[in-house]
């Protein structure tokens, strides 16, 4: 027998892992099969990598398929180039201040985590305010939220009056999905900043990622009411409306979204699905117009893009922009999820268990290869060619629900299985190499 446990975003729960097991039962000569499904809806790395331990324990399994990270963008974790200058990039997330931390960022850069710096530091030692916030920073910024609370614990015992120290802690218990925890300390920032808009943000997002919508409503609307200028909040409060359909709203807030973070591709991309699921096709068509005509280097815009020259029959233009998704991640990271993933297959390493490492459908799986080190002792499924061919011959809607990814989304029945036999094909053409040999 072998035991095979998928973990995921809502791209795995529920979705293919229920055809994976046919899949490989049906391909297998020697071996009985046994799939388990710990995909979570809305989750995040940071929170696979928290709950992996646990599940490895539950389960037991012989084999983990990850798929994961498409999450991580919506929890303010920005990416970075392969080739970062430390001296002109910055740490931070889009709903908190960024720090200019030059010490921090030559280490970020310069392997996560160099042995020998990390042993000459001594948290512990640490005793002055901005040491320990910006230290808790770049840990934070590595995914490692457990250090980085502690070192923000400590920040705000040596400055208790302090508003970012418990901002900071909020935040990373949100990204933790530990809510009750992050409103404690949101709420204990807000009783020493009452008109800091920051936190209402913070709240907002807190009570929305529970749907509570009608406390993140109100929350969202008092960060926009003490500053009219806030991208975040209005970002946050149009996704808030989207997800209830109450799409004229939603649009009204992601426009200002927009006009406020004009380079924030989120924003554009919330817009894009409020007016696509909204079945406003000539607004979803002016402002795929409006991205054309942008300068901004991102993935889930190119993605956008290519679907939609696709879509409109212009396979060359559409093409061009496959490669430029696909370049872009070649050239950047999101630093979380190259940490989280790094960590996963370390710890699946250190327990003989094989690492099966899924891309997204129509994604190509050369970045993912490069986070990994291009590991051989990890099974590597690109989505990329076995997609595209099966677009090539049918409709965008045969295989997806929608396109949250850009250039995919969650997939039907249809998409599930073709995903399924896919990751069964490369696990059980791994397996008989390795058998051979």
């Amino acid at each position: 027998q072998c035991r095979v446990l998928c973990l995921g975003e809502s791209t795995t729960a529920g979705q293919y892992p229920k055809f994976l097991e046919e899949a490989l039962n049906q391909g297998a000569m020697e071996r009985e099969f046994t799939v388990i499904d710990k995909g979570v809806p809305g989750t995040n790395s940071v929170r696979i990598l928290a709950e992996l331990e646990e599940n490895l324990r539950q389960y037991k399994p012989d084999m983990l398929v990850v798929m994961m990270g498409t999450n991580d963008v919506h929890y303010g974790w920005s990416e970075m180039p392969y080739d970062t200058n430390p001296e002109t990039t910055r740490i931070g997330t889009s709903f908190l201040e960024h720090l200019r931390v030059y010490r921090l960022l030559r280490l970020l850069c310069s392997g996560f985590g160099d042995p020998d710096q990390e042993e000459a530091l001594d948290l512990e030692t640490l005793d002055d305010y901005d040491d320990n916030m910006r230290w808790g920073t770049f840990f934070e910024s590595r995914g490692e939220h457990d250090t980085a609370i502690r070192l923000y614990q400590r920040a705000v015992r040596l400055a208790p009056a302090s508003t970012d120290g418990y901002l900071k802690l909020g935040h990373c218990y949100l990204v933790q999905q530990l809510y009750p925890q992050a409103e404690e300390y949101l709420l204990e920032a807000l009783e020493r900043a009452p008109a800091d808009d920051r936190i209402w943000v913070e709240l907002g997002w807190c009570y929305r990622r529970q749907k509570r919508h009608a406390e993140a409503e109100k929350h969202l609307l008092k960060a926009i009411e003490i500053n009219h200028s806030n991208g975040a909040a209005h970002l946050h409060l149009g996704v808030c409306y989207r997800k209830q359909r109450r799409y004229a709203e939603a649009a009204e807030q992601l426009e200002k979204a927009v006009e406020l973070l004009p380079d924030d591709p989120t924003a554009y991309g919330e817009l894009q699905r409020c007016d696509h699921d909204s079945g406003r096709v000539d607004d979803e068509q002016r402002l795929i117009r409006e991205i054309a005509e942008l300068d901004l280097d991102s993935d889930l815009l190119y993605g956008i893009l290519a679907m939609d020259y696709r879509k409109h029959g212009q396979d060359a233009a559409a093409q061009e922009f496959f490669i430029k998704a696909s370049m872009h991640r070649l050239q950047n990271y999101n630093p979380v999820t190259k940490n989280c993933y790094r960590e996963v297959a370390r710890r699946a390493t250190e327990a003989g268990i094989r690492l099966v490492a899924v891309e997204y459908p129509m994604r190509d799986v050369g970045p993912l290869k490069k986070m990994l080190d291009h590991d051989e002792s990890i099974i590597f499924v690109d989505n990329e060619k076995v997609f595209m061919d099966a677009l090539s011959g049918g409709k965008y809607e045969d295989y997806f629900v929608d396109n949250f990814g850009g250039v995919f989304g969650h997939c039907t029945v249809s998409g599930n299985r073709l995903l399924a036999n896919n990751i069964a094909e490369n696990i059980l053409r791994n397996l008989e190499f390795a058998t051979e040999e």
